[in-house]
C-alpha cells in the first residue's frame, strides 16, 4: 500500500502569521491552515502571479459590469430621448392642425362677411374679406405640409414589430403557483 503523503523535504511550508512558526501542509490544495503551536486559524499566502490574475479578472469583471451599466443608463436616455422627442413631435402637429382648422374657419368667416357686405351694398369691404379669405387658405398648404412631415417623424420613431414572433413556450399559466401554496398549506398543517 502506498503513501499519499508526499515526503517531509517536499511538504510545503507556511509561516504562521501569529506566532511565526512553520506550518507543515499535507494537502496542498486546503486554503484554511491552523497553527499547531498557537492554535489560530489563517489562509495561505498567495504568490505574486496569483494575486495579479486575480486582479486583473476582478479588473475585467468590473469593466464589464460598468459596460452593461453604462450600456443599460444608454438605453434608458434613449427611450426617454425617443419619447420626449416624439411626445414633442405630436404636441407641434397638433398645433399646426389647430392652425389649418383655424384659417379653413377665418377663411370662411371672411367669406361669409363679403357676401353680407355685397349684399349690403358696401363696395370695398367685399373686396378686402375676399382677400383675407384668399390669404387665409393660402396658409393652409404650409400648415397641411408640416403635419404630413410631423406625421412620418412620429411614424418613424415608434417601434418596429419584432421580425420573429416573442416565443411564450417557456411561460408557465401559473397553475404551479396554487399547486405551491397548496403544498405550502399542507406542510404547515403538518407541523
Amino acid at each position: 500500500m502506498e503513501d499519499s503523503t508526499p515526503p517531509p523535504d517536499e511538504v510545503p511550508q507556511f509561516e504562521c502569521p501569529f506566532c511565526g512558526k512553520s506550518v507543515g501542509v499535507s494537502d496542498p490544495a486546503q486554503t484554511v491552515f491552523q497553527c499547531p503551536d498557537c492554535g489560530q486559524q489563517f489562509f495561505a499566502p498567495t504568490t505574486a502571479e496569483e494575486d495579479s490574475t486575480a486582479t486583473h479578472e476582478q479588473a475585467q469583471a468590473q469593466a464589464a459590469d460598468e459596460e452593461a451599466r453604462r450600456e443599460a443608463e444608454l438605453s434608458e436616455l434613449r427611450i426617454s430621448q425617443v419619447a420626449n422627442l416624439r411626445r414633442g413631435a405630436i404636441r407641434s402637429r397638433s398645433w399646426f392642425i389647430v392652425g389649418a382648422v383655424a384659417c379653413v374657419v377665418g377663411a370662411s368667416q371672411f367669406v361669409y362677411f363679403a357676401i353680407e357686405r355685397y349684399r349690403g351694398g358696401e363696395r370695398h369691404g367685399p373686396l378686402r374679406d375676399a382677400l383675407g379669405a384668399a390669404i387665409l387658405l393660402m396658409i393652409v398648404p404650409y400648415f397641411m405640409r408640416k403635419i404630413r412631415v410631423l406625421g412620418k417623424e412620429i411614424a418613424e420613431s415608434r417601434l418596429k414589430d419584432p421580425a420573429t414572433p416573442p416565443d411564450f413556450s417557456t411561460l408557465s399559466d401559473g397553475s404551479q403557483r396554487w399547486a405551491n401554496l397548496d403544498q405550502l398549506a399542507g406542510t404547515d398543517k403538518k407541523e
